[in-house]
């Protein structure tokens, strides 16, 4: 199950780049791509409802495996990203709930990485996004002042938390 949540957001984003012709600002941003492109609404909820569907149940049984006491951080983090795909839309209306449960879930997924000892893992893939989002203001020549969705830096962090918690499970299944 671990390899199927990592391939459907690489695989999704592939997907996106090739019928949009851009990458996104954000993995939410997708949302309306295909709103605007295709006037659907539901890729960006399917997919991370998908994610959701393969990650719980190796999240869980991780998580009681190595520390019972925080399985609820991971079930927490789970709702709060069906909470972002069920409140995608926002640039409107469901702005402040959007934020809200991307925030919960960040930060609950972080805290249980840190909590099962992975706390380096987090610090790498973080690393990572820096790295990256500089490389694309240096690449595209775009000026420390102006947008950062230029630079993609909230898809790197965004990517950088997926990647935090499925290299933290694959971690763990092997040991």
């Amino acid at each position: 199950m671990i390899y199927i949540s990592m391939a459907i957001l690489p695989i999704y984003l592939l997907i996106t780049y090739i019928l949009i012709g851009k990458l996104p600002a954000s993995i939410s941003d997708t949302y309306y791509l295909y709103l605007h492109k295709y006037g659907i609404k539901w890729p960006f909820k399917a997919v991370l409802c998908s994610i959701v569907a393969t990650l719980m149940p190796v999240w869980f049984e991780l998580s009681d495996k190595v520390n019972n006491n925080i399985t609820f951080l991971a079930f927490l983090s789970c709702v709060c990203l069906i909470g972002v795909a069920i409140k995608a839309d926002f640039l409107y209306g469901d702005k402040k709930y959007h934020y809200s449960f991307t925030a919960i879930a960040f930060i609950l997924s972080l805290l249980w990485t840190i909590l099962v000892g992975f706390w380096t893992i987090p610090v790498i893939m973080y690393a990572n996004a820096i790295i990256a989002t500089v490389l694309f203001y240096e690449h595209y020549g775009i000026g420390f002042n102006q947008n950062l969705a230029k630079a993609k830096a909230l898809l790197w962090f965004e990517l950088a938390a997926f990647c935090t918690i499925q290299i933290t499970l694959r971690i763990l299944t092997e040991i």
